[in-house]
């Protein structure tokens, strides 16, 4: 397939050679050094990553499309809000709190269809709650723009203090979490109308009309990938948008109960070098966190 023949050429023989490449790059990253992943907890990588983050200062710039960029943060727990875990409830309020001239929406599964029509449109019945929550955010999106966030990101520093300046071309999310996988979605900010999203999101709902089943968790970053090869559209959404590492975010997920986890941690914590944090909705009654990077981050000493 070329670049001009667009999303619509994905047959399910194209799918399924995506992912046998794939397959192929993760089997040799279990052999060769250069694919390994990073060690989140050794000082030298730590310094590194948020060497990056240092260099780029908050630099004032205009909002992506200037006014048009929508003040949405989409936020969802399927199951419902009154039943969120301590972390997801934490999570919501830090977006909340930081960031009051946004709109917060707090979806559930129920709720979903009111705010992504299309959504109930796609044939995905035996998808998982996780591959649901992949198609849900890029309907969201689609419909809406703005931001989505996983209800487990904690919001360190305000959207408008540092989100215009890397999504000034109407795409951005967080890359490069590990050398074989360009992105993560944890976190994506998207105007609206926003045509890589649109696209993304057609060609996922094309690979549920083929498969009941995912190739790989990370189904949806992969495809995202092809697309950077095959679409022209994404190729120059990717071109443009600035990389930042999706490590910084896992720094607090790795060190999290470590009181002896390295200064820069706690540093970094402490002056919001890092803006978002990925954090475990499993975390729950965790008793004293005190002096912790997780500590640091929430001002609790109890979870």
């Amino acid at each position: 397939m070329t670049p001009q023949d667009g999303p619509s050429a994905f047959t399910r023989g194209e799918f399924r050679r995506v992912f046998a490449a794939k397959y192929a790059v993760l089997l040799r990253a279990l052999f060769d050094p250069a694919l390994k992943k990073s060690v989140l907890t050794d000082p030298a990588t730590i310094e590194r990553v948020l060497a990056d983050y240092r260099a780029r200062a908050p630099v004032a710039a205009p909002a992506p499309g200037g006014s048009d960029f929508p003040k949405h943060i989409w936020m969802l727990w399927q199951q419902g809000w009154d039943q969120a875990p301590p972390i997801v409830e934490l999570s919501a309020r830090s977006w909340r709190d930081g960031n009051p001239g946004w709109q917060l929406h707090l979806i559930d599964e129920r709720s979903l269809p009111e705010h992504a029509t299309g959504y109930a449109r796609i044939a995905a019945p035996r998808a998982s709650r996780q591959a649901r929550a992949n198609l849900a955010r890029l309907s969201l999106l689609a419909e809406h723009g703005g931001v989505w966030v996983d209800s487990s990101l904690y919001c360190a520093r305000p959207l408008d203090d540092w989100l215009p300046a890397l999504a000034a071309a109407g795409l951005f999310v967080f890359s490069w979490p590990r050398p074989y996988r360009p992105l993560e979605s944890w976190f994506i900010a998207a105007a609206h109308p926003s045509p890589p999203i649109e696209t993304w999101l057609r060609v996922a709902t094309d690979y549920w009309r083929g498969f009941a089943r995912p190739h790989h968790y990370f189904w949806m970053e992969y495809l995202f990938e092809a697309l950077t090869r095959h679409d022209p559209t994404i190729s120059r959404a990717w071109e443009l948008m600035p990389k930042l590492s999706a490590l910084g975010p896992l720094l607090v997920n790795a060190n999290a109960f470590d009181r002896d986890a390295p200064a820069a941690v706690f540093e970094a914590v402490r002056d919001r070098v890092v803006p978002v944090h990925k954090l475990k909705h499993k975390w729950q009654r965790l008793g004293d966190i005190a002096g912790t990077p997780l500590g640091a981050l929430t001002g609790l000493e109890r979870l």
